[in-house]
């Protein structure tokens, strides 16, 4: 700001000095003289400044800023010639130089026509070599052409007329090619020079046409030496003000870059055009400089376009070069990342399935919380893992969606139960309800929807210090064979301003990013929540105030089956219709969460808030004549515990038929024998899945089977179902033993094979139901093996599902054991409740294409026609 007012102060100074200097002198002397000097010091500044301008630029500004001084320089010379003239007078050569230089002062400026915003000095540019050698045999053909005028025209008028008229068209042709150089400009750079610069030359042209014109004397000391001041105070200021443009200056946008091209081919053709035609035109007097000229011109064309194409082989083999190298880059990732996953998955599957194995023994609190933190940190640590990998996916384009058959609720109930231990460990209620308009048997990725659900009611747990987090699914509109659902995660924790709440869908990024947060993270699982919803046709986006908690709403448009499998459960719901129960819960969400399953199934529930209010409803309904024969207890709850209140009802001898069901949010020791001495049922925790409460509901009642158990537990209810055979192909020890307590714990009958050959022989001795094929295994690998179980299935026409239980995590490794014949994926480390979803599933679809198939055998045999002998 300093410079320009210098620059300022400095020109109102000497434009005072030629005003005074013409008012009271005119065209006497000293006036001329002054006015002249005036002129002279202003292409002094003009000079400085663009000698200024090109230290603070880089590359096409600096360039051009030279090319400024130059032309400037000529100019200078030329002005201080005519002072002397004014003066002293010259003779007859310097007066010829003088009017010559006037002509072609900004011809060396010209010469940045052909700059751009990929010009570069310090790199030796074969294009620019052949740009400048064209504008100079252009301004070699100009000026033969002005210098032929006298030699073919004899009379001064004449003489005068022919170079006004050739003036005229050399300023108006470069004058337009500025323009038009500042239309097609490709950067800010280029549209601020050529913009600013066209402006200044069209003016100079004009007032130089003004001032040569034939028959008009203009002698130094006349008014119109205030306009040249003027108009050279332009290039001065556009100087001064230059600054040094940023590197990132390149117009954006596809109609930038199409002007860039336009701008670049256009000049390209631009001066070979001009030079044919300057040479057409001296062709007559000069032939052999005009056919010289003409030649240099095309082969600079010529070495152009060889240039241009020699540069766009290269560029095209050095994209497939980098393209080859970028596969193999790419391919050496996903490699190190498969091999990455592997190593950690596999001690990570010991760490949490035999920490899980270990939290259902009985434990005293001091150990299980400890082995509590154990679980929270290796799930957290897996969690970190799945973000890398599936963000790393997300940025190659890679994340891809099945779309296979499944239960929205029983998925959601075994996603609630993962989370269940973390949301009860800090107090909190975990609540999830799927209204009875919901479709059951839908299709899509119930893997992918588990991981939305996890991130975000992870996140809700992590920032809620008390209060609940509810989960809710409603079906927001049902369209031929689709149905849209609108899920929302509800919490009453801490909240998200509202700046941050765009800001918390990007990756990397947190509500709060600095030093001091209290809450961990990778910033990635919101992203990757993002990109799923959307990849399944929804939208995501949350409501919240600070201190008033969060709600998360997505949407998923999914298929709806069209003809559902058959349940494996023999459940009869309707014989619950119009049965009364009593729902004790402190907590209005659980309270109506519950009222909606048992109403959904056709009972009639009454709600109430804690244990003295049960006991007010247990006497009115006593006293009714219609006592509640199911009641379904909270454990844990203010004034009278859900203990003490079964312990007063089975004082009251009117009340000792009823049925107690125990609903607690977080098992204690000793929580199973107070049970079984108050005469309690069952003994469930929170969130309990729909299916599971159901089925627990009919075993207490004496519904489902005949006799009825002593305590009706989680693991009672998976003893009831079928054993089935499983044959286990793992060649890590620990793995074998965790997926065998873990089996066997779950019901079924296990085998071990540690290799390939061993999996073929177990499944050629025994009756397999189902196989669990580790990929990666010594002598013959889970692949292989999987193909010779498929062979072998071509001669008995049965089918074993096999399902790949592997570390490789990756989208390559799950396509590679599906296209081998697996039936099913899981990585490593299991999810205890993920694969016995699939297992179960699996083994369903088995046993009903098994039925079908004795069915059709049956039939075959009692219609097929008798034997003739």
């Amino acid at each position: 700001m300093m410079q320009v007012q210098k620059t300022v102060l400095a020109v109102s100074v000497l434009l005072a000095i030629q005003f005074a200097a013409l008012f009271y002198f005119g065209s006497r002397p000293p006036g001329p003289l002054l006015s002249d000097s005036v002129q002279v010091v202003i292409l002094i500044l003009c000079i400085a400044a663009s000698f200024r301008a090109a230290r603070r630029s880089s590359a096409l500004g600096r360039t051009f800023w030279q090319l400024a001084v130059f032309s400037f320089t000529l100019m200078l010379l030329a002005q201080v010639l005519q002072t002397l003239d004014d003066v002293v007078g010259l003779s007859p050569f310097w007066q010829w130089l003088s009017s010559t230089l006037f002509v072609f002062w900004y011809g060396a400026m010209s010469m940045a026509l052909f700059l751009d915003s990929d010009f570069e000095p310090a790199h030796f540019d074969r294009l620019n070599i052949f740009d400048f050698i064209q504008a100079f045999v252009f301004w070699a053909a100009v000026s033969l052409y002005f210098s032929d005028i006298s030699s073919h025209l004899q009379s001064a008028p004449e003489l005068a007329w022919a170079l006004w008229r050739r003036s005229l068209i050399y300023d108006a042709v470069l004058s337009g090619a500025f323009l038009l150089r500042a239309i097609l400009a490709d950067s800010n750079v280029v549209l601020k020079l050529f913009g600013t610069m066209s402006a200044y030359f069209f003016l100079a042209g004009l007032m130089d046409a003004y001032y040569t014109y034939p028959g008009r004397n203009l002698r130094s000391g006349s008014w119109f030496d205030v306009v040249w001041v003027l108009i050279n105070v332009i290039p001065l200021m556009t100087a001064t003000t230059w600054s040094q443009p940023e590197k990132s200056d390149r117009a954006s946008g596809k109609s930038a870059a199409r002007k860039g091209i336009v701008a670049k081919q256009l000049f390209a053709l631009l001066c070979p055009l001009l030079v044919l035609g300057m040479s057409l035109l001296i062709i007559r007097q000069r032939v052999l400089l005009a056919a010289a000229i003409m030649t240099v011109s095309f082969l600079c064309a010529i070495g152009r376009m060889l240039v241009i194409q020699s540069r766009q082989s290269r560029a095209e083999m050095e994209l497939l070069q980098a393209k080859e190298i970028a596969e193999a880059s790419s391919h050496s990732k996903s490699e190190f990342l498969a091999n990455m996953s592997h190593e950690i998955r596999t001690p990570m599957n010991g760490i949490l399935g035999m920490t899980d194995l270990v939290l259902d023994t009985e434990l005293t609190v001091e150990q299980r919380d400890c082995l509590g933190l154990v679980k929270f940190s290796a799930e957290s640590l897996l969690t970190v893992i799945n973000d890398i990998l599936d963000f790393s996916k997300v940025e190659a384009g890679k994340l891809a969606l099945e779309s296979i058959p499944f239960d929205l609720r029983e998925s959601l109930g075994e996603t609630m139960k993962s989370l269940g231990f973390r949301a009860h460990q800090k107090g909190l209620e975990l609540i999830y309800d799927v209204r009875a308009d919901v479709p059951e048997a839908i299709l899509g990725d119930p893997g992918r929807i588990r991981q939305i659900l996890i991130n975000l009611i992870g996140n809700a747990i992590k920032f809620t210090e008390r209060g609940e987090v509810l989960v809710t699914v409603v079906e927001e509109s049902d369209e031929a064979a689709i149905t849209c659902l609108h899920f929302t995660v509800k919490d009453t924790g801490i909240g998200i301003p509202t700046d941050k709440q765009v800001k918390i869908f990007e990756a990397f990024s947190q509500a709060d990013g600095s030093m001091t947060r209290r809450y961990g993270g990778t910033g990635l699982g919101l992203t990757i929540c993002t990109r799923l919803v959307t990849m399944m046709g929804g939208a995501i986006w949350v409501e919240s105030q600070l201190d008033q908690g969060s709600t998360f709403h997505f949407t998923l448009r999914l298929a709806v089956q069209d003809s559902p499998s058959l349940r494996s459960d023999p459940l009869q719901p309707e014989q619950l219709r119009d049965l009364h129960a009593l729902i004790v819960d402190d907590n209005f969400t659980n309270r109506s969460v519950l009222n909606g399953m048992l109403t959904c199934w056709g009972m009639k529930p009454t709600e109430v808030e804690g244990g003295r209010a049960a006991l007010q409803a247990l006497e009115v309904a006593k006293s009714a004549g219609r006592p509640f024969p199911l009641i379904l207890l909270d454990g844990e709850m203010p004034e009278m515990d859900g203990f003490t209140l079964a312990e007063r009802i089975q004082k009251d001898p009117h009340l000792v038929g009823a049925t107690i069901m125990m609903l607690t949010s977080a098992g204690h020791l000793g929580d199973a024998t107070r049970c079984r001495e108050l005469g309690i049922s069952a003994y469930l925790v929170k969130p309990i899945r729909q299916g599971e409460l159901l089925q627990a509901i009919c075993n207490v009642l004496n519904l489902s089977t005949h006799k009825k158990a002593p305590l009706v537990t989680r693991h009672t209810l998976r003893e009831v179902r079928n054993r089935s055979r499983i044959l286990l192909a793992e060649d890590n020890a620990i793995n074998q033993a965790l997926a065998v307590r873990l089996l066997e714990k779950r019901g079924y009958i296990v085998s071990v094979a540690v290799n390939g050959r061993e999996t073929l022989a177990a499944y050629d001795n025994k009756n397999i139901d189902l196989v669990l094929m580790d990929v990666q295994m010594p002598e013959m690998d889970g692949l292989e093996a999987t193909a010779a179980i498929r062979q072998r299935e071509r001669s008995t026409g049965r089918h074993t599902p096999i399902v790949a239980m592997t570390a490789h995590a990756l989208k390559s490794d799950e396509e590679r054991c599906l296209s081998a014949g697996m039936d099913a994926y899981i990585s490593k480390p299991i999810r205890t409740n993920e694969l016995f979803a699939t297992m179960e599933r699996l083994l369903g679809m088995s046993n009903q294409a098994g039925a079908s198939h004795d069915v059709e055998t049956r039939k075959e045999l009692t219609h097929a026609p008798e034997s003739k002998f």
